[in-house]
């Protein structure tokens, strides 16, 4: 869901209208109106980001654009997927990595 937050964030507005257009002349009571305007809006804001952020040149506006690289640590570096322990080097006191 979170990858999708920023997306229903930008459509949210429209959507929230819609619903509230669409449901007004309903002969129910009020809150019940909100609690499906509720549901609804959360519901379709989200499940229109992530629609969107399926199409190319929106992914970018909404946050979905090309993922930053992993570190060295995913790739399999020395120390992937062990513990680092910090270590002080004799008479420097600065801390250095000790991949046992």
């Amino acid at each position: 869901m979170a990858p999708a937050a920023y997306g229903a964030f930008i459509v949210h507005p429209p959507v929230l209208v819609a619903l509230a257009l669409a449901i007004q002349p309903a002969p129910v009571p009020a809150e019940l109106k909100f609690a499906c305007v509720l549901a609804g809006g959360v519901t379709c804001s989200f499940g229109l980001a992530a629609l969107a952020t399926r199409v190319r040149p929106i992914d970018r506006i909404f946050g979905a654009g090309p993922r930053p690289s992993p570190g060295p640590a995913e790739h399999g570096s020395i120390t992937a997927g062990r513990p680092v322990d910090r270590v002080r080097r004799p008479g420097t006191g600065a801390p250095t990595a000790d991949p046992r």
